[in-house]
């Protein structure tokens, strides 16, 4: 440790650190707006805070849950369930907020610690190894607000701590804007898809046909999908090999690994070497598969970009691969996306130990498939693959930026790395 720098408990660098409680043990409930109730699933180990997520709860239970009313600058900090250790801090546009018992809030005396470098020292690897390494090993694990408090950092004077704290949050607030751009973008296509293919505005004033899925224009069908696709599969997990997850390899992802939105976590995908990744050579994912999650949480839908490949993936994922002459890949998982058609594949969903869809179901369920000679349709097509081209460009940018971010937050956290040299350390790496 540096000679400037000094060890700390984090409780002693803390004015409090206390956690939330359920609304309804003061005779509150959950509505669908009032004041911001953030739970457990909203932080996440890259340190966001993610809105979409939050549910409300009304004044007076706020009140009452005196104890758990949020700051800004706040650290949340997942310590119980499956995920411990994520963590987010509070921003003035996210209150007033509450939070609940899974999740403890840590609020640091800032003449002592600045709180963005604070949250960085938790979102390290190590740190992250640690809390799960200590957490009760029950159904559901967990650690207390005591550990909570004991956790130890070393810390430089306040100055330098900004000063690291700066850098870092500058790939951090890059990543965000790309976050929010490709929700802008997923946002146009959405739109643009209902307009053209749900809506059918630009194709009103032509002849329409009677369909399975009702009035559709001349020229279109409506057809299930086994006839549009050239493999319809699934994969399988590396241990009915007897082949075990390695450190680095073919990226292997489960259903974890893809959002609600339709994007992958990089963070969460597992590898396996090639040899395995050969042996799966059904599951073998390739450029424009769409990926479908069939068992436990159904319905994940995301279309696989270059950046992500090789990779390969289990038997909670299905694999729909397009046939390109005859329907486009975004244009299927758009589809997919589509409520009608989503009602058609959860009605057929298998309720045992979890829930779970058949590959027969996928294969038999009907989409309209758009002609694809008709100009319209192309330039429509070609719209929204130049979106979907967008919000890969920006994927990629996040995955080099978090990259350069991982390398250089451990090195500056620890010292190793000073300030002064993180210029000379990114040309290096860059």
């Amino acid at each position: 440790m540096l000679s400037t720098w000094k060890k700390y408990r984090l409780g002693d660098l803390s004015t409090k650190i206390t956690k939330g409680t359920t609304p309804s043990t003061v005779g509150g409930k959950f509505l669908d707006s009032g004041i911001n109730y953030i739970k457990s699933e909203a932080v996440s180990y890259e340190g966001r805070i993610d809105t979409s997520t939050f549910v409300y709860i009304d004044e007076e239970t706020h009140e009452k849950l005196r104890r758990s009313q949020l700051e800004k600058d706040d650290i949340l900090f997942s310590m119980a369930g499956i995920f411990l250790g994520k963590t987010g801090i509070v921003k003035p546009e996210m209150l007033p907020a509450n939070t609940n018992q899974a999740l403890a809030i840590i609020r640091l005396n800032k003449t002592l610690a600045d709180p963005k470098f604070v949250q960085l020292f938790l979102r390290m690897p190590d740190t992250v190894r640690f809390v799960n390494n200590m957490s009760a090993q029950s159904a559901q694990p967990n650690i207390n607000l005591e550990e909570v408090g004991s956790l130890e950092l070393d810390l430089p004077p306040l100055y330098e701590q900004q000063a690291i704290a700066e850098i870092l949050s500058a790939f951090d607030d890059k990543i965000e804007l790309n976050h929010q751009m490709n929700k802008t973008l997923e946002e146009m296509a959405n739109a643009l898809y209902k307009h053209w293919f749900i809506d059918f505005g630009p194709f009103k004033n032509g002849k329409f046909i009677e369909s399975e899925l009702g009035m559709i224009p001349e020229g279109w069908k409506a057809q299930k999908l086994q006839d549009i696709t050239e493999v319809i599969t699934k994969g399988t997990t590396p241990t009915t090999l007897k082949k075990q997850f390695v450190q680095t390899g073919v990226n292997f992802i489960k259903v974890e690994s893809i959002t609600e939105s339709g994007s992958f976590l990089t963070s969460k995908f597992a590898y396996i070497d090639d040899e395995t990744d050969n042996l799966l050579k059904r599951s073998k994912i390739l450029k424009d598969d769409v990926l479908i999650t069939i068992a436990g949480t159904i319905g994940r839908i995301a279309i696989v970009p270059e950046y992500i490949l090789p990779a390969n993936t289990n038997q909670a994922i299905g694999i729909v691969r397009a046939n390109q002459t005859l329907v486009s890949p975004i244009y299927l998982m758009q589809s997919l996306k589509n409520n009608v058609i989503r009602e058609q594949l959860f009605s057929n969903v298998v309720e045992s130990v979890q829930a779970n869809l058949s590959l027969g179901v996928i294969g038999s369920t009907v989409v309209v498939v758009p002609d694809l000679e008709h100009r319209l349709v192309s330039s429509a097509l070609d719209r929204l693959k130049e979106l979907y081209s967008l919000i890969e460009q920006n994927m990629v940018e996040n995955q080099n930026l978090e990259a350069v971010r991982d390398y250089l937050l451990p090195k500056l956290i620890s010292g190793e790395i000073r300030v002064k040299d993180a210029d000379k350390a990114l040309k290096e790496i860059v």
